[in-house]
């Protein structure tokens, strides 16, 4: 994700003319200043970039389930087996690495990562730079690690309820013209046409997107967050509880029954009936959001970023806004070796 973000920044930077990706799988871009070089070991394909201006290097892995000589294995030695092949070949290089932040405390990726810092800063590159970001939001880029994925999970469930709107509405829209004519319109007034046109017009599509935001900017507010696979259970009810509770009164309306009549002629029985039926699915659409917000107040986790930013506001960087002050470091320099997420903030001007 890192990486990706990078490159993203990289491909739009007026400055650099010529970006090169070594890697064991494609990045799937196509762009005129890329190239990519797809190595098994890299340390190989170090030399094929050993005549550029710098080197990101944004390998890493997970130290979970890895015992120290593991970790050790694929973090400091590949990383000072790379930065070593480059500095024989170009010693003017920059190089600058992504370690994280927490870098150099108790913990056994810490400590490695650390060691791994001050062995990179001992190498005489013409300038190496350490960055420490803490929480990275993917901006542009997908993330790999399920983590990332499920925090977004919302803006499709909100986006299931919006595309209920332009459906709804456009049905408001279109019955309004049958109200052109002189003669449709005394035919159809006071009837139940003009109580289902201006349901769908000004009531059915308002809803949906309310519901939408509710459910988008409810967690981020309160930090409470619902069920996911559950809300689609909402969004369709309710989609659908409109379609049943007004369609049939358009019909009966466009037959003349009137409005506030509690009465309905046999004719109207199964429209009046269907209409009912609507009336409950909707109904029971609405019920679930309400059991859903009451069960997001007692039980609903705190979204993770909401959470963190909440907490450490300090620490948590996009992806975008990283790969920018990485270029910038690179470029320009920067008074600090060793970049916590707070100096990333002085770097985006």
């Amino acid at each position: 994700m890192v990486g990706g973000g990078l490159l993203l920044e990289a491909l739009k930077d007026e400055d650099v003319t010529e970006v090169v990706v070594v890697g064991r799988s494609p990045v799937r871009i196509s762009h005129a200043k890329l190239r990519e070089v797809l190595v098994s070991d890299l340390v190989e394909g170090a030399h094929q970039i050993s005549a550029m201006d710098a080197c990101f290097f944004t390998v890493g892995v997970t130290a979970s389930g890895k015992n120290e000589a593991e970790y050790t294995r694929l973090t400091y030695d590949l990383t000072l087996s790379v930065a070593e092949a480059l500095v024989e070949q170009n010693p003017a290089m920059t190089f600058v690495y992504v370690s994280g932040q927490g870098t150099g405390g108790n913990a056994m990726w810490a400590r490695v990562k650390r060691r791994t810092e001050d062995a990179l800063l001992a190498i005489p590159f013409r300038a190496a730079y350490m960055f420490r970001p803490g929480f990275i939001v993917p901006v542009g880029v997908k993330s790999k690690t399920k983590l990332y994925q499920r925090i977004y999970t919302g803006i499709e469930i909100a986006a299931l309820c919006v595309l209920g709107f332009p459906g709804l509405f456009a049905i408001g829209a279109f019955t309004g013209i049958f109200f052109g004519p002189l003669g449709m319109d005394i035919h159809l007034t006071e009837t139940y046409f003009i109580v289902a046109h201006f349901n769908f017009l000004l009531v059915c599509g308002l809803l949906m997107t309310a519901v939408a935001g509710i459910y988008f900017l409810w967690p981020r507010l309160t930090g409470h967050r619902y069920p996911n696979a559950m809300w689609k259970f909402v969004a369709i009810p309710v989609f659908l509880g409109f379609i049943l509770t007004f369609w049939p009164q358009l019909i009966v309306g466009y037959l003349g029954m009137p409005r506030r009549y509690h009465a309905v002629p046999a004719e109207h029985q199964v429209l009046n009936v269907l209409s009912t039926a609507g009336t409950t699915v909707l109904a029971l659409g609405y019920v679930l959001f309400l059991l859903y917000w009451g069960w997001s107040l007692r039980e609903g986790k705190r979204p993770v970023l909401s959470l963190i930013r909440r907490m450490f506001p300090k620490s948590v960087v996009n992806s975008d806004e990283l790969g920018r002050a990485m270029l910038k470091v690179a470029k320009t320099g920067f008074s600090k070796k060793i970049l916590e997420t707070n100096d990333i903030a002085a770097l985006r001007t």
